[in-house]
């Protein structure tokens, strides 16, 4: 999964990647190193019932789209055989995990009696793309939300940039304060600036077999879908086309060895190409999506590029720290 960017200036070739981590790193906590977790937080011996969690978070996207389907005494069985155990106190009752254990809420449904789970957990950090800047450096994007990826020229006006290239990052799983450690990915691409003009445009991520596909649109207009329901393979749509900005799209097999047929979009700005791929993974509303992002082109030396891409990417890094998490640990075998 890459996002790679390739720009000419003068006579210099210079290239930079972003790539999402296939795998997070989990770092396991001692039990005499949990006070670091602001001030032994996760040390859950007693919680009042208004302040239970849901357990959803600590699931990772496999399992996390599985427990969603199922109805509350069936969530209770599936927690149990990853290793969590059920309590059931009085809903004016404290909440009392042993040990480490961390407790959270599973079958809520109206009644006197509150049923919670224990489960035990496992700590990391949360896992985001990793970037292969202008200058060849590897920097990760831990932060969730907005990114700029490309901003040019590197400083700017009251009229704001001639280009600006954003990225969102967001976990498939949703984050709940320090429960979840879902990794990042890419999930919308958003281009504006001078140069675009009143053709700001926002493409998003969205498995081209479901009911919110692939689509972009233009300032706030309607979504322009790519789905197999609007085109066919390798049919080239053109969405915009004039002198500032053209803008065409497809479904297409960039890699048929390693992905099958995705949306694929096209974005060509004066001296600047942006290409979007989309990488699904499952099919219809379990999917998960994924999107890489190429840019190539030239830059004025002299004006010079700031963003995630550019030489300024580690000092970006080093204004952000990877968020401390936990998630379900595995049963033991």
């Amino acid at each position: 999964f890459w996002l790679k960017i390739c720009f000419v200036v003068l006579s210099v070739n210079i290239v930079a990647v972003v790539r999402e981590f296939c795998e997070m790193e989990v770092l396991w906590i001692l039990i005499l190193s949990i006070t670091v977790w602001s001030g032994g937080a996760f040390r859950m011996v007693s919680v009042l019932p208004v302040d239970l969690p849901s357990c959803k978070p600590l699931l990772a996207y496999s399992t996390f789209k599985q427990y969603a389907k199922l109805d509350d005494v069936q969530q209770v069985t599936f927690l149990k055989e990853q290793g969590c155990l059920s309590r059931t106190v009085d809903r004016n009752s404290n909440i009392v995990c042993a040990g480490i254990a961390y407790p959270c809420a599973a079958n809520q449904k109206a009644s006197e009696k509150l049923v919670y789970m224990c489960c035990n957990v496992q700590y990391g950090q949360r896992a985001g793309p990793e970037i292969l800047t202008v200058n060849n450096e590897s920097v990760h994007l831990w932060k969730t939300g907005l990114s700029t990826l490309l901003q040019m020229p590197k400083k700017v006006d009251e009229s704001g940039p001639k280009i600006l290239v954003q990225a969102k990052v967001t976990p498939v799983v949703p984050y709940l304060d320090t429960v979840g450690c879902d990794r990042g990915r890419f999930s919308e691409v958003l281009i504006s600036g001078a140069a675009v003009g009143n053709a700001n445009m926002t493409i998003r991520s969205g498995a081209i077999d479901s009911a919110e596909p692939f689509a972009l649109r233009f300032g706030s207009g309607a979504w322009r879908v790519l789905s197999w329901q609007t085109t066919t393979l390798d049919n080239m749509t053109t969405f915009l086309y004039d002198s500032a900005m053209t803008v065409k799209g497809t479904i297409t097999s960039k890699n048929p060895k390693l992905w099958g047929p995705d949306a694929f979009v096209e974005v060509r700005l004066g001296s600047l190409s942006i290409e979007v791929l989309q990488r699904t993974e499952g099919t219809g509303e379990d999917a998960l999506v994924k999107l890489d992002i190429s840019l190539n082109g030239s830059y004025s030396k002299s004006e010079g590029i700031t963003g995630w891409l550019s030489g300024d990417g580690p000092a970006l890094a080093a204004e952000t720290k990877s968020e401390q998490c936990m998630t379900l640990a595995r049963p033991s075998v």
